[in-house]
């Protein structure tokens, strides 16, 4: 199997798939009033979202700053909603 192939599958079972369900978990915690889980939750939706996001774009970040300049990049070549959407 090419390589691609197998990261990008990496990337949607290890950070997308398991941040669709902290995303689910937040919403429900926001929901019933869990207001810390709901923080904790999203922080952690976010992570992996921008994780995946990394790994499809093939981009490598180094700390915070690394990492908004590299999602600033991405943003402005459009490539955002297409990886977190698209089938692979």
């Amino acid at each position: 199997m090419e390589k691609r192939i197998l990261i990008n599958d990496f990337a949607t079972r290890s950070f997308r798939d398991v941040a669709d369900q902290d995303y689910i978990a937040a919403r429900l915690s926001y929901r019933h009033g869990l207001y810390p889980q709901f923080h904790w939750q999203s922080l952690q939706a976010l992570e992996k979202y921008l994780k995946a996001i990394l790994l499809y774009n093939r981009e490598q970040a180094h700390g915070v700053r690394s990492c908004i300049a590299t999602f600033s990049m991405i943003a402005a070549r459009g490539n955002c909603q297409k990886l977190i959407f698209q089938e692979l």
